[in-house]
């Protein structure tokens, strides 16, 4: 197992190295200049080449590279060019924003995922598993963006019963304990659902589909056989069963979630970490780039990493490459 972990490190860190590698020469190839946005009749080219030399654009591409990947390894991420502010404090404020839709999202796409493949496989080929069937693969098919505009106009802008975005409501920022969790509550719901949807629907499908197979093995017709009811053959016999490629879903999930944050939090307005990157992509703003693009590495190697060591747990049999 510490062969394991030390191999699978040594992957994780060679990987997260190419990421960062890859986007900071594709950031640096592309087409115009970070500074360009400080041109003005106001700014003189002398002051605009004193800017190049502050953020270090005067330098050589391959010093830029090193001196970044030093501050990296440091934890330094520079200062933003549109903020000013230094990039930790940028990220430190938008990843627990950005974590508060994830991990809710993660945990619904698997409790509603899960209950609905078994309901799917229980009521195999009747009303309720085609109903199932087919509202997941719209919901699937749809844009998240899209979801998140149709569920935006039903239920905040036509029913009225849910914020319309922002992470809070500014007008109780002296409330009491209790009511700005109802409210910070009230506008988790919104933008949960939109990236839960569609995973929890997948997750269904792939759950009913091992269930489905499962119920057809020698072990569960051996407990039809002794009398067992079928819900309790379902939960106890058949759905552990399934535990294996749900750790597979799990450590695809976590990257899926992220990539839908980058929409999700610009629709609802979100402060979270994927509307900071969006924004740092149109303002081209280098450093608040490479840094999110690096945490959301780690954090999408991190949890792959994590199902990993927690698939080969479930599995003792299951043995790493030589």
């Amino acid at each position: 197992m510490l062969t394991f972990l030390a191999r699978r490190m040594l992957q994780a860190l060679l990987l997260v190295w190419g990421v960062l590698t890859l986007t900071f020469f594709l950031m640096h190839a592309s087409p115009g200049d970070p500074t360009a946005r400080f041109l003005s009749p106001q700014i003189s080219p002398p002051t605009l080449a004193l800017l190049r030399q502050q953020f270090g654009f005067d330098q050589p591409l391959h010093w830029q590279y090193l001196k970044w990947l030093r501050q990296c390894l440091a934890g330094e991420w520079g200062y933003s060019l549109t903020q000013g502010q230094p990039v930790s404090a940028i990220l430190a404020e938008a990843i627990p924003a950005t974590l508060q839709l994830t991990i809710p999202a993660l945990l619904l796409i698997f409790v509603l995922g899960i209950t609905l493949g078994t309901l799917g496989a229980h009521y195999r080929q009747r009303w309720p598993d085609v109903f199932i069937n087919h509202a997941g693969l719209a919901f699937y098919c749809m844009p998240s963006f899209w979801l998140g505009l149709l569920l935006l106009s039903l239920f905040a802008l036509k029913l009225g019963w849910l914020p319309t975005s922002h992470a809070a409501t500014l007008r109780l920022a002296e409330a009491g304990f209790w009511e700005t969790c109802r409210d910070r509550l009230a506008h988790l719901v919104l933008p949960v659902l939109t990236l839960a949807l569609p995973g929890a629907t997948a997750t269904a499908r792939y759950v009913r589909e091992n269930l489905v197979n499962a119920m057809d093995s020698t072990f569960i017709r051996l407990a039809q056989a002794k009398g067992l009811p079928p819900w309790r053959i379902m939960i106890r016999h058949a759905l552990p069963h399934a535990r294996l490629p749900l750790l597979s879903l799990l450590g695809l999930s976590f990257p899926f979630l992220l990539g839908g944050a980058f929409l999700t939090e610009t629709v609802f307005a979100w402060p979270g970490m994927g509307r900071v990157t969006l924004e740092a992509i149109f303002a081209r703003d280098y450093p608040v780039i490479l840094a999110a693009t690096a945490l959301s590495a780690i954090m999408v190697i991190a949890g792959n990493l994590i199902t990993d060591v927690c698939y080969r747990l479930a599995d003792p049999r299951i043995k790493a490459p030589a």
